[in-house]
């Protein structure tokens, strides 16, 4: 009977752990609104190689918006948001996208505006568009 009480709480655990632990969220400033801007401009990460900057541009573009992706350095006046991202890849017999974090923010200040967040479980692998998306869809609500 004890072993059976053991075995119990391990699978409860296991599920909590592969299962409970997604979460995909926005953080909205109180002033600010994404929905009222058309012109973005992506700033790719230095180190991505797997297309997270090309699923945020095609996602963006799909919702009617305009968008331009290159270095912060070189950002076209006409740029309203500038949007940013952090990627964790990890490695499990192949990489996935593990944490991502994208970021909507006023060019010439850099005040955050809006942020949105994925964090699915290990067991739970997303491609990197619909990751995105999912992200995207909460924002643009």
């Amino acid at each position: 009977m004890k072993i059976k009480g053991v075995s119990l709480l391990l699978c409860s655990a296991l599920i909590l752990f592969f299962f409970g632990c997604a979460k995909t969220t926005s953080n909205v400033s109180p002033d600010g609104s994404i929905n009222e801007f058309k012109n973005f401009y992506v700033v790719p990460s230095f180190d991505d190689r797997r297309g997270v900057k090309e699923a945020i541009s095609a996602d963006l573009k799909s919702r009617g918006l305009n968008v331009e992706v290159g270095p912060a350095i070189r950002m076209p006046e006409t740029s309203e948001i500038e949007v940013n991202y952090e990627a964790k890849w990890v490695w499990d017999n192949e990489y996935y996208l593990s944490d991502l974090v994208i970021s909507f923010k006023h060019p010439d200040s850099t005040s955050l505006i809006v942020s949105g967040e994925s964090h699915p479980p290990s067991i739970e692998r997303m491609p990197v568009d619909e990751m995105v998306g999912k992200i995207l869809d909460e924002i643009f609500y």
